[in-house]
């Protein structure tokens, strides 16, 4: 089955389904899902997606991850916050602070990129199988635009 890259953005009023329908569709291809926050979550952000996302970066000094954590903060490098396939939970409180932190990559095994939500959850650039990709598109018809990217991408630089 082929698989093509997809353009999504979305209104305003569309980041929500937009956010929430790009992570359901690709968790069912992913290993982990990476959230960045430079500076932190924006400032507008509710108090549920505060208490969400200190839920979420709580977990981040557990096991390997706090080894370095101090040697990260020295270095200044920012420190994601890493959601497991399996962590319903945390894909749950993922998908409430996405529109609010600065990206969200979705990584298949071999740590290679499917997804990447951006710009306050206003776009997001996944690849899926045909038939997954064109049901996204119809689910998210009303509140955000789709676009088939050319392959090769040479205009997209994964960061």
């Amino acid at each position: 089955m082929a698989q093509h890259w997809y353009a999504f953005s979305a209104t305003d009023d569309g980041v929500a389904l937009l956010v929430d329908a790009v992570l359901r569709a690709t968790r069912p291809h992913a290993l982990l899902a990476e959230a960045r926050a430079k500076d932190g979550l924006d400032p507008a952000a509710p108090a549920d997606v505060v208490e969400a996302w200190t839920a979420l970066t709580r977990r981040r000094h557990r096991g390997f991850e706090a080894v370095g954590s101090w040697l990260r903060r020295l270095a200044h490098l920012e420190v994601p916050v890493r959601v497991a396939h399996g962590d319903l939970e945390g894909w749950e409180q993922l998908a409430a602070c996405a529109p609010w932190v600065d990206t969200v990559d979705v990584l298949k095994p071999g740590q290679l990129p499917i997804a990447r939500i951006h710009d306050g959850g206003r776009t997001a650039v996944l690849t899926l199988p045909d038939a997954e990709g064109q049901q996204l598109a119809v689910e998210v018809a009303q509140a955000a635009s789709v676009e088939q990217l050319p392959e090769p991408r040479p205009w997209y630089r994964w960061n």
